[in-house]
C-alpha cells in the first residue's frame, strides 16, 4: 500500500500518487484530511478526486465536490474540472446531473461530448447517446473515431442498421477506417448485433489484424443470435490464425457447447483450462457450472459450482437452471435457499427458474412466498416473470391469482 506523507502535509501529489496506484478509499480518506487541514484543492486534485468518486460510483461524496468546485467559480472557466464532473456523474449513472452540468460548460468539445455520449451508451440508453450524437453534429463539433465507436455500438444495440450503415459511409469518406482497429471492431460487432452477417464478415476481412477481443466479440454475438455452431466456427478460426483466446473467449465457447449439448468437447476445453490453472475464475467457473448443467451432467455441474473460491448470481443461477432442466426440482428449491443464505440476492432469471421448480412439484405454498417477494421488490410485472408467475398459476389451477 502506498503510504506517503510530509509531516503531517497531505498534499496534491499524494492523492495523485494514490489514484494512480487505484487506491481510491486511501484517496478519498486524503482528500478529508487535506480539508480538515483548510489546504485549498486545485483544479488537478478536483479532477482526480472526481475520477476516484466515478470509480467507486461514489454520487453524494461526488455532489460534495461538485458544491466545492462550485463555490469557487472553476467551473465556468476550467473545460477539464466540468468535463471530469460530467464522467463521475455519468459513471454513477446520474444522466440528469451530468446533462445540467455538460449544459453549463464554456465550451462543449468533443471530449466532453464523448464523455456524455459513450456514458449514454455504456448504460444502455442507446436513444439518448444518438440523439446526443445529432445534437453535437447540429452545433457544428466533428466525431472522431471514439464518438463513430460509441455511437455504432448504439445503432448494434437498437437494431438501427440504416442509422449504422450511414454512419459506416462517413467513416469511410473521413478515411478513419483504414489506420483505426477500435472502428473496424465496432462497425463488425453493429452489423453482427444486427443479423447482417455477410457484411461483418467483409468489414472483418478488410481489417488488416485480428485480435482475441475482435474474435470475442463475433462469438459472443453469434451466441446472442442462437447461433452457437457458428461461434465455436469462430474459435477455430481464430485459433488457426494462431490468436490465443483469453478467459472471456474461452466463456463464449463453453457457453457455446453448453447450447449444443457438446459435453465432451465442453470436457477437453474444461482440461485445457485446468492445465493453465485458470479454473478458479469466476467467470470461467461459472461457464463451467452452465455447460455442464445445459449438458445434463449434474454431478459435474456440481463439481465445478464448489470448486469455485467465489459465488455470484449467476454461479448459483446456472446451477439452479441445471437441476430444473433434468426435473431435479426439490434440489432446484434447496439450490435457491442456500443461495439467499449466503446472501446472494436472486435476479429475475432466478425467479423464473424457481417458478418452474414450484411447478414441477405442484408447490402452490411456496410459489405464493415467491410471488409476494417479487411484489416486495416491485419484480413481478416484468415481462419474463409476470409470464412464470402465469404459468405457475395455472398450473395449480388457480390463474385468478395473478
Amino acid at each position: 500500500m502506498l503510504r506517503l506523507k510530509r509531516k503531517g502535509l497531505l498534499d496534491e501529489n499524494i492523492i495523485l500518487g494514490y489514484v494512480e496506484h487505484e487506491q481510491g478509499q486511501e484517496a478519498m480518506e486524503c482528500f478529508e484530511m487535506m480539508h480538515l487541514e483548510g489546504a485549498q484543492p486545485n483544479a488537478t486534485t478536483f479532477v482526480s478526486m472526481l475520477k476516484v468518486c466515478g470509480s467507486m460510483q461514489a454520487a453524494d461524496k461526488g455532489q460534495e465536490i461538485h458544491a466545492a468546485i462550485a463555490r469557487e467559480g472553476i467551473l465556468e472557466r476550467d473545460l477539464v474540472v466540468g468535463t471530469a464532473l460530467v464522467d463521475m456523474y455519468v459513471k454513477c449513472g446520474a444522466f440528469a446531473k451530468a446533462q445540467q452540468v455538460f449544459d453549463v460548460l464554456p465550451i462543449q468539445n468533443i471530449v466532453s461530448w464523448n464523455v456524455l455520449i459513450s456514458g449514454y451508451c455504456q448504460h444502455g440508453h442507446c436513444e439518448e447517446a444518438l440523439r446526443c450524437f445529432q445534437k453535437m453534429r447540429c452545433q457544428g463539433v466533428s466525431p472522431n473515431s471514439i464518438t463513430f465507436a460509441c455511437v455504432l455500438k448504439a445503432c448494434g444495440n437498437l437494431g438501427a442498421v440504416e442509422k449504422g450503415k450511414n454512419i459506416h459511409q462517413e467513416i469511410l469518406r473521413e478515411g478513419y477506417l483504414e489506420n483505426d482497429c477500435m472502428l473496424g471492431n465496432a462497425l463488425v460487432e453493429m452489423y453482427a448485433q444486427c443479423r447482417l452477417f455477410e457484411e461483418a464478415w467483409y468489414i472483418f476481412d478488410e481489417i488488416s489484424e485480428h485480435d482475441v477481443v475482435l474474435w470475442t466479440s463475433l462469438m459472443a454475438t453469434y451466441i446472442e443470435c442462437d447461433l452457437a455452431e457458428e461461434a465455436l466456427a469462430c474459435f477455430e478460426l481464430m485459433l488457426f490464425e494462431g490468436i490465443y483466446p483469453d478467459g472471456i473467449t474461452l466463456a463464449y465457447c463453453l457457453k457455446a457447447c453448453g447450447m449444443l449439448g457438446l459435453i465432451d468437447r465442453g470436457k477437453k476445453m474444461h482440461e485445457w483450462i485446468m492445465k493453465r490453472g485458470i479454473e478458479k475464475d469466476i467467470v470461467l467457473g461459472n461457464s463451467l457450472v452452465y455447460m455442464y448443467a445445459r449438458c445434463g451432467s449434474i454431478p459435474d455441474s456440481r463439481g465445478a459450482f464448489e470448486k469455485l473460491d467465489v459465488r455470484d448470481v449467476i454461479s448459483w443461477t446456472s446451477l439452479i437452471g441445471g437441476y430444473v432442466e433434468c426435473d431435479l426440482a426439490k434440489e432446484a428449491l434447496d439450490g435457491f435457499d442456500c443461495m439467499q443464505l449466503e446472501s446472494i440476492s436472486p435476479n429475475s432469471i432466478t425467479y423464473v427458474l424457481t417458478l418452474r421448480a414450484c411447478c414441477n412439484l405442484g408447490d402452490f405454498n411456496r410459489g405464493l412466498v415467491i410471488h409476494t417477494e417479487l411484489a416486495c421488490k416491485g419484480l413481478d410485472r416484468e415481462p419474463a416473470i409476470l409470464n412464470a408467475l402465469l404459468d405457475f398459476y395455472k398450473h395449480c389451477n388457480a390463474i385468478t391469482e395473478v
